[in-house]
């Protein structure tokens, strides 16, 4: 079977289109709904139960030590690193920078140690790289530099403890 596609005249066109017009005049239009609804406020919208999942877990319950047994076993764990640690070697950088009016560095202080041992066997801290400084404004003395070195690398120990205690 082969459909043929009516086509239509110009003419035939305008007299269809001015005939669905005509007819849309014609008949009664749906007044707007919403002009004749009751005025008054909106009732809001109902209630909706939203679960979130998100990538972190959830927090855990507090825990049931005392805070004076969760600080002895942090402080019993530090002592063990740091005695684990005199089996390691390693390099400590210490820079200070200064920072212009524009935000960018001015000047900076670099200081390069390392632990060694002394003939009795105490550790301290050796200078492996000289100290070079470009500080303009800041001026660091000795005793400040030796500061700087005693820092200790675990804060929390247990002799510290016993002696605030």
């Amino acid at each position: 079977m082969n459909f043929a596609r009516p086509s239509l005249s110009p003419r035939g066109f305008f007299v269809l289109s001015a005939a669905v017009l005509v007819i849309g005049l014609l008949l009664p239009g749906n007044p707007a709904r919403g002009q004749d609804a009751p005025q008054g406020p909106i009732a809001p919208p109902p209630e909706r139960h939203v679960t979130r999942i998100t990538s972190n877990a959830e927090p855990e319950a507090p825990p049931a030590l005392p805070e004076a047994e969760i600080i002895k076993r942090f402080t019993d764990k530090e002592e063990n690193y740091l005695f684990a640690r005199t089996n390691y070697t390693y390099r400590r950088t210490v820079r200070i920078q200064e920072f212009g009016p524009d935000g960018q560095p001015s000047g900076e202080f670099v200081v390069v140690t390392q632990p060694a041992r002394d003939a009795e066997g105490k550790l301290f801290e050796k200078v492996v790289e000289r100290p070079h400084s470009s500080l303009q404004h800041l001026f660091l003395r000795t005793e400040d530099i030796e500061g700087l070195q005693r820092v200790p690398a675990f804060q929390l120990q247990p002799v510290s403890l016993r002696n605030t205690a």
